[in-house]
């Protein structure tokens, strides 16, 4: 359906993908892996706080930074603009996530993202929180449509 709706109802041009997630209260996996090769997988665990060596002194630090941050941009349909669109969540509220495995194919060993070059940091979840998606004003860009 959002493949379908893509650019007109939801933000940017989407593809599909296959979704696999296990979780109970304490642990989270999740698997991605669209019809385009790429691949994304998650798995970990409830924390009480941020890994040590995070570029973020506390919990509150990182939340602040992310709900600022809630705004984001997709490739559109049409050549040279970006849809934007925001997280609004009445009652912010995310606590650490202790991520024991993470995978993604699009930071592979390539002349973009050589080995080591992006390091994973920490995670957040958010859970029993109610947010919605806003569309927010697009952007003119050189970006491709993908």
């Amino acid at each position: 359906m959002i493949q379908l709706t893509g650019g007109r109802l939801f933000a940017g041009k989407h593809h599909g993908a296959v979704f696999k997630i296990e979780e109970d209260d304490a642990a989270l996996h999740l698997q991605m892996t669209a019809d385009d090769g790429l691949a994304v997988s998650v798995r970990g665990r409830a924390s009480t706080s941020l890994p040590a060596g995070s570029c973020f002194g506390s919990l509150q630090d990182s939340s602040v930074f992310f709900e600022a941050g809630a705004l984001g941009y997709s490739p559109a349909i049409a050549a040279g603009h970006a849809e934007g669109f925001s997280l609004e969540a009445r009652g912010w509220r995310v606590e650490p996530f202790e991520i024991t495995d993470v995978q993604a194919s699009f930071y592979d060993d390539t002349a973009a993202f050589p080995r080591g070059s992006a390091v994973f940091d920490h995670a957040l979840i958010m859970r029993n929180v109610d947010a919605h998606w806003r569309s927010a004003p697009d952007l003119k860009t050189t970006m491709s449509p993908g």
